[in-house]
């Protein structure tokens, strides 16, 4: 195996993709591989086109959009080189700088470019998904070497006196019958470090792609990190990990390139020959923040938490998310350092335009060339009409998982929440945090001080709930293991004070009259006072139990912006249930 990425460059340092040696003619073309099917096997029968190579050359942030959405892998340079360094970025030297650059890929016959995008059909190909002597052939008739080296050893497929013979395309996947493992499908296992289960944990349904020349498939980790190739392959396989699913692209800010922008953050995995079964790979939290590796973690734990999200939102009954797929931003360029903001803007027909102290804070702060250039993208909306979701992780010491997955699920709730209230409550909500953002001048940002009228209204009911939500999960998550939960200028642990998990113990000692929490107006132990069985006097008089988090959601209707509407709901919605008590409650936090 040859390493393609070092995880332990500084995220803000981009390297470029060095190519290596060039295909010497095309051993895909369907002549030479009919040529190498008669030296083989004395026919060309069944011989034919089976994929094109095509590149396309999109224009604007909209139509790359478009393209990434389509179910084909993209690649910033042509096939027909091998890889040596796959970077950030590939420059092709016939490209000036002020040109959009080409995008290629590989697709069946009869895929159908979008329409408004400019294309080029760059050759007919047949490329066999399982016999590996023929391709072999193929390189030899065209003058391609048929060995490979990787790490200084040399490989070549086992030679095969009569590919007809059954035994020289082993298909078998082991497990049964005796059947060897076929060594030539790449496999393997897709780990990433949990700090608070202290182990690896399998990372869920996230791409796999593994590509030598024009041979490229596509498969997803399963629910225990396992993924498998279904096609054979030679030596000289690039694997990759891409942070995209049908339900989500986790892209990152980096690079002066607004299309690249776009594109889903991804890890090459190395360049593998010989056996290709044992392809694991571990997303390390590493020691430093500002590195790549920081990154690749937080991205991988986010496939887990979207998963995570919604088995545990269907287990609380509090509502699914949207079945669009989310566009989620991670960068380190937020004004805010550690955050998290949930905008919904692709899947929004009304998606107002917020500040630029909006996008300094969340996304963007334009004290560096490149921090500028997306502030300016972010500005006049080309960005932001194709984020859903940001986080910053620009912390000051490495976080521990608990942590992480608590900022992912409270915007995840978010997410959740758009699904049920939809675009104009939604917009409201966008434009009520850009608003006191600016109204407060920079003091209390996000939310401000509570005074910004129906701006902090709108505000406290969303901020209230994607709290408690995270909360509730992480106590799911990671009951049973030690974590941390910091509120309030207090460090709960388990067990302390009141015998619950961290996150629920910051839940039920939450404060509404904190001097250190300035935005202590915003309800956070609310829900869980209304749920939990415990009767306490401090910091508040909690004489109300039973309510239950579905009921909770039931009660966020498109018509509810502020806490005493929710409380006339709530309680309207379930045969007011301890009226007197449930509205003593809300007086106590100030509604």
């Amino acid at each position: 195996m040859e390493p393609l990425e070092n995880d332990n460059n500084y995220d803000s340092v981009e390297y470029q993709t060095i190519l290596g040696n060039q295909l010497i003619g095309n051993p895909y073309s369907v002549s030479v591989m009919q040529q190498a099917s008669i030296n083989l096997y004395g026919h060309a029968s069944g011989i034919s086109v089976n994929k094109k190579y095509i590149r396309f050359r999109p224009m604007d942030e909209d139509q790359m959009d478009l393209l990434l959405n389509l179910d084909i892998e993209l690649f910033d340079y042509p096939l027909n080189y091998d890889v040596i360094i796959e970077g950030d970025f590939y420059k092709d030297p016939n490209i000036g700088s002020n040109e959009n650059p080409w995008f290629y890929t590989v697709v069946a016959p009869d895929f159908q470019p979008p329409a408004g995008i400019i294309y080029e059909w760059l050759a007919d190909l047949y490329v066999p998904g399982q016999d590996l002597w023929l391709e072999e052939e193929a390189f030899r008739i065209t003058g391609n070497p048929t060995t490979d080296t990787c790490n200084g050893v040399e490989y070549r497929i086992p030679p095969c006196q009569n590919p007809l013979d059954p035994n020289c395309d082993t298909t078998s996947t082991g497990g049964g019958g005796g059947n060897p493992i076929n060594l030539r499908r790449p496999a393997g296992i897709i780990t990433v470090w949990d700090s608070n289960i202290d182990q690896n944990v399998p990372v869920r349904r996230v791409r796999v792609v593994a590509r030598r020349w024009f041979r490229i498939e596509t498969v997803y980790t399963d629910d225990q990190g396992h993924f498998q190739c279904n096609q054979q392959f030679s030596n000289r396989v690039n694997i990759f990990v891409k942070f995209i699913n049908n339900h989500l692209r986790a892209s990152g800010l980096f690079g002066n390139s607004l299309l690249k922008a776009l594109w889903p953050i991804k890890r090459g995995l190395g360049v593998f020959a010989g056996d290709l079964t044992r392809i694991n790979h571990v997303f390390q939290r590493g020691d430093n923040p500002p590195r790549r590796i920081y990154r690749h973690w937080w991205a991988a734990q986010f496939m887990n938490a979207y998963l995570e999200f919604n088995e545990m939102a269907a287990g609380q009954l509090t509502g699914g998310l949207p079945t669009q797929k989310m566009k989620v931003v991670f960068t380190r360029l937020g004004l805010a350092g550690s955050s998290g903001v949930t905008t919904m803007s692709s899947q929004r027909l009304n998606a107002g335009m917020p500040s630029g102290e909006f996008f300094r804070f969340y996304l963007a702060e334009p004290l560096t060339s490149m921090g500028a250039f997306y502030y300016n993208l972010l500005l006049n909306g080309l960005l932001f009409r194709k984020i859903d979701m940001g986080f910053g992780y620009r912390t000051e010491s490495v976080w521990a998982s608990n942590r992480v997955k608590d900022l992912m699920y409270h915007e995840l709730a978010h997410a959740a929440h758009f699904n049920k209230v939809g675009d104009n409550w939604w917009n409201d909500l966008v434009m009520a945090e850009s608003f006191t953002i600016v109204a407060n001048f920079g003091v209390n940002n996000p939310y401000g001080d509570g005074t910004d009228g129906p701006h902090s209204e709108i505000i406290s009911v969303a901020e209230s709930w994607a709290e408690h939500v995270a909360q509730v999960f992480c106590d799911i998550r990671y009951t049973g293991f030690p974590t941390f939960k910091f509120n309030q200028g207090i460090t709960f642990s388990d067990g302390l004070p009141t015998g619950f998990t961290s996150h629920l113990n910051a839940m039920e000692e939450f404060d509404p009259s904190s001097n250190t929490d300035p935005h202590r107006w915003i309800p956070e132990g609310l829900f869980n006072d209304l749920f939990d069985a415990r009767n306490e006097f401090n910091p508040i008089t909690d004489a109300v139990n039973g309510y239950t988090n579905q009921q909770f959601f039931n009660a966020m209707d498109i018509d509810i912006r502020s806490m005493p509407q929710y409380r006339v709901r709530l309680l309207a919605e379930n045969n007011n249930n301890q009226a007197a008590q449930v509205i003593a409650l809300f007086g106590q936090y100030n509604y």
